[in-house]
């Protein structure tokens, strides 16, 4: 039934529509592009704190998450952390404050942060907005 009314849809398109359509569906964005647009746009509402749901907080967390994970292993180190911290607008963190931040955020202690520890994390720097900075948020 939905295929039948994109079809009608279609069918009903002008010529200048039909070629407009065509050219969208010939551009092709590639996947890491897209995951990377999205992966700083979630930043920007991460950093000024336009997410309301625990759920949309989770998905731009992941996306930021994945982006700085580039090797793909679940887990970043310290640069990630670094890079992580500078997508979410904390541009000059200092070398103690970062491994402050690891210390407080790796709860199984591997030296590293996973996923869930992350999105802990994000959920701490993005919610606190008085001073003291990154100590005070966690």
């Amino acid at each position: 039934a939905l295929k039948a009314k994109e079809e009608q849809v279609k069918a009903s398109l002008s010529l200048e529509d039909k070629n407009l359509l065509t050219s969208f569906k010939s551009k092709y964005i590639p996947q890491e592009l897209d995951d990377l647009r999205f992966a700083y746009s979630s930043a920007l509402m991460l950093r000024f704190g336009t997410l309301r749901t625990a759920f949309q907080l989770r998905m731009a967390s992941r996306a930021v998450f994945n982006v700085v994970d580039e090797a793909g292993a679940g887990v970043i180190e310290t640069d990630g952390i670094q890079k992580a911290l500078k997508m979410l607008g904390l541009d000059e963190v200092a070398e103690e404050d970062l491994q402050y931040v690891m210390n407080a955020f790796d709860d199984d202690g591997s030296g590293a942060i996973d996923q869930q520890e992350f999105n802990k994390m994000v959920l701490a720097l993005c919610s606190s907005s008085g001073p003291g900075g990154i100590k005070a948020a966690v």
